[in-house]
């Protein structure tokens, strides 16, 4: 049950009572907050040094610690922890990301006075300002946790009382996630779909496209796969997974190494793909470059369908059409599945042979091809 607002402490009270606890004041059509409601006097004091400021349409100096001191302190810990190799560039960037929606409240808003209900539909919302899937909720949502449990763990000084957070900023629950994905339905290619992209992909793409069904490669893996861990001769590559750092190696089918070797030609270093100006075809959400070429290609074919015909399709494909083996063990070696903590099997486990990872990638090749049905 929520609690009654309280009534002003007296007539000419400059404040109202807001429902999230705090007194506030509407100045400029934006509700800015000043207080809790048992403190009305500390509240009216940190109006009344803010409000020139706020009438005048500026941010006011910061007082104690804000979303700018907090922010910046856990980018540095976090910039620290690339330089270290303890955090993928990528991550960090994600990180970044969310940090610009949390400093978009206001980046000299005590910390104590962030608005968590405005935060969330923010998170939940995106940069396009659509609803974003649960998962990517969850994801999002997840990391401004984090930022907010740095403000209570490591920021120093240390706040006077621990921010709460974790009600306010609620993941999606593990029903709704599973809902959304009833909604979508099976996120999988037919062997006829990954032909025809295949038969118009240019050549890039499709060396792309032969990484993704063969190996179970996603975006992150082509954009940052370095030629130096393919093995062209002995159709291999070496690549461990860059998300996980998990190692692994996979097969090659000929199609896959002469697609391959007909974009890396003439190079001995650097990434195997590279755009037309010379970048990496890496990004994020609706700027990756690989989502973006692949997802034309899938509409000129007519095969385009939301939320399923994705780039990353190819590796649930993979993993789905590979687990009909019932070699597990080397499927997840070849997808770079990090092992569960208290998986002894893995642990005491010393090598995956190359026979197993053959049977695996033979037998997706064969069902793409026709050779073998999965009913």
């Amino acid at each position: 049950m929520k609690s009654a607002t309280p009534n002003k402490p007296y007539a000419d009270f400059p404040l109202f009572a807001h429902q999230s606890g705090q007194w506030a004041k509407k100045i400029k059509g934006r509700t800015h907050y000043f207080g809790k409601w048992s403190d009305p006097q500390a509240a009216v004091a940190a109006y009344r040094a803010q409000r020139d400021y706020l009438y005048a349409g500026q941010e006011p100096p910061a007082e104690g610690a804000t979303l700018a001191i907090l922010l910046n302190a856990f980018r540095r810990t976090k910039s620290a922890a690339v330089e270290n190799g303890e955090l993928s560039q990528r991550s960090f960037d994600e990180y970044e990301s969310v940090c610009d929606t949390i400093a978009s409240l206001g980046k000299h808003t005590p910390i104590e006075l962030v608005d968590f209900v405005k935060l969330r539909k923010k998170l939940c919302a995106g940069n396009n300002g659509k609803h974003l899937s649960p998962v990517s909720q969850k994801r999002l949502l997840g990391i401004a946790r984090m930022v907010f449990n740095f403000a209570n763990e490591e920021l120093e000084p240390p706040l006077p009382t621990p921010i709460r957070y974790r009600k306010k900023l609620k993941l999606p629950t593990a029903k709704v996630i599973r809902r959304a994905r009833n909604e979508v339905g099976e996120r999988l290619f037919t062997a006829a779909e990954i032909l025809a992209l295949l038969g118009i992909a240019k050549p890039q793409l499709k060396a792309m496209i032969y990484l993704g069904i063969n190996c179970g490669f996603g975006n992150a893996d082509c954009a940052t796969l370095p030629i130096e861990q393919i093995d062209i001769a002995n159709g291999r590559h070496h690549y461990w997974r860059p998300k996980t750092e998990i190692a692994r190696r996979c097969p090659l089918w000929p199609e896959t190494t002469a697609a391959l070797y007909a974009v890396i030609k003439n190079r001995n270093d650097g990434l195997a793909f590279i755009t037309k100006y010379g970048n990496a075809w890496e990004g994020k959400g609706r700027c990756d470059p690989i989502s973006y070429e692949f997802r034309k290609l899938a509409t000129k074919l007519g095969i385009f369908r939301k939320g399923v015909t994705t780039f990353y399709t190819l590796r649930r494909t993979f993993e789905t059409i590979a687990a009909t083996t019932g070699d597990q063990v080397a499927v997840d070696f070849i997808m770079g599945h990090a092992p569960e903590s208290d998986d002894m099997a893995a642990i005491y486990r010393q090598k995956t042979f190359d026979s197993q990872l053959v049977k695996v990638t033979d037998h997706v090749h064969g069902w793409l091809h026709g050779s073998i049905t999965i009913s």
